[in-house]
């Protein structure tokens, strides 16, 4: 039996949350989803984790770079400087359209930059994008 994956997401919004969650619930029931709004905590579950010796990292994390309490850019420089963790797909879902920071977001090895959709239609499709994509036909790292 495939064992479970386990997915993080960080997004401030709780609209937009609520809005992922839903579509990835519908399209990716047997991923585990664990959410945080703030920076912070998700750095601090990914440094709880590399403390536990039985600790399993997750299998993806969705950033959104535009956070109350950090700058998304940061947040994933420090996911990728870490042996542990540095091979944690990680996908950008912003707002932003920028060149400047979609060649920023590769450059710092984002594997996917994803404009946030602006209605619930359009995050449906993205939640099926991905869902289809990274959790059903994309090899991904295991912990």
């Amino acid at each position: 039996m495939k064992p479970r994956l386990q997915a993080f997401i960080l997004e401030d919004s709780e609209d937009d949350l609520r809005f992922l969650l839903r579509g990835f619930q519908r399209h990716a029931p047997d991923v585990a989803f664990m959410a945080f709004h703030r920076a912070k905590l998700l750095l601090a579950e990914l440094e709880k984790i590399k403390a536990d010796e039985h600790g399993v990292y997750p299998h993806f994390i969705l950033l959104d770079l535009n956070l109350p309490d950090a700058n998304g850019f940061d947040v994933l420089e420090q996911i990728r400087r870490g042996v542990e963790t540095m091979a944690i797909p990680v996908l950008v879902l912003t707002t932003s359209i920028s060149q400047k920071e979609i060649m920023k977001a590769y450059r710092m090895k984002a594997n996917a930059f994803l404009s946030k959709p602006q209605d619930l239609t359009e995050f449906d499709e993205v939640t099926k994008t991905i869902s289809t994509f990274w959790f059903g036909l994309a090899s991904l790292p295991r912990a």
